[in-house]
């Protein structure tokens, strides 16, 4: 892995908005809603929603209103 990707991973936060491919290969714009913190880790690690927060989302959580899947759909990706 280039160091710029490693950089680029290691900096997200949450509320950032990616590009993600779930397990299925399918893309979705989603948000960061952890990212993990793992000191010498070889890939940083997020947890990613498959869904965008937006104040006329149809559903929502503790983070507010969004499109896209609950948090049950949530995956940590590297």
């Amino acid at each position: 892995m280039c160091g710029d990707d490693i950089t680029w991973r290691s900096s997200l936060k949450k509320g950032d908005l990616v590009d993600a491919l779930d397990r299925s290969n399918q893309r979705y714009l989603s948000t960061i809603v952890q990212p993990e913190e793992r000191p010498n880790a070889t890939m940083p690690l997020a947890k990613v929603g498959f869904r965008v927060y937006h104040p006329e989302g149809d559903k929502d959580d503790t983070m507010g209103r969004f499109f896209g899947y609950s948090e049950s759909c949530d995956e940590f990706i590297g």
